[in-house]
């Protein structure tokens, strides 16, 4: 493994169809192909707890402190796309606490601290 890092890929998972849904899981996998090209090991909650979700009763709290906890194990937060969800701004507020380097990847960097992608290899 070396020294490949974990990151946590954040995208719109919600749409008003399930098409819609699968598109969003679609993109947000092409993004985590993205991270690992440039090296990083990509996860996925898009992957990792839409299984889950019934099983937890479709309740999203539930669902948002899985995830939460996955993040806090990645080095570094990728917001990706050019829109972000309710999801994505839990997670961003998240990481901004908790110390996570967050990078905008597809869109605009708004006016906060973000670190230059090479400070997070």
């Amino acid at each position: 493994m070396g020294n490949k890092k974990l990151v946590y890929i954040a995208y719109p998972y919600r749409a008003k169809t399930r098409r819609g849904i699968r598109k969003n899981i679609k993109k947000a996998c092409q993004y985590g192909k993205l991270a690992y090209a440039q090296g990083y090991i990509p996860l996925i909650p898009h992957i990792n707890s839409s299984p889950l979700f019934g099983l937890m009763g479709g309740d999203d709290s539930k669902i948002t402190e899985y995830d939460l906890y996955l993040l806090s194990a990645c080095k570094c937060l990728w917001l990706c796309g050019s829109t972000i969800s309710k999801g994505m701004e839990t997670e961003r507020d998240f990481a901004t606490r908790a110390g996570i380097p967050i990078k905008y990847v597809g869109m605009p960097i708004p006016h906060t601290k973000v670190l230059p992608s090479s400070t997070l290899r």
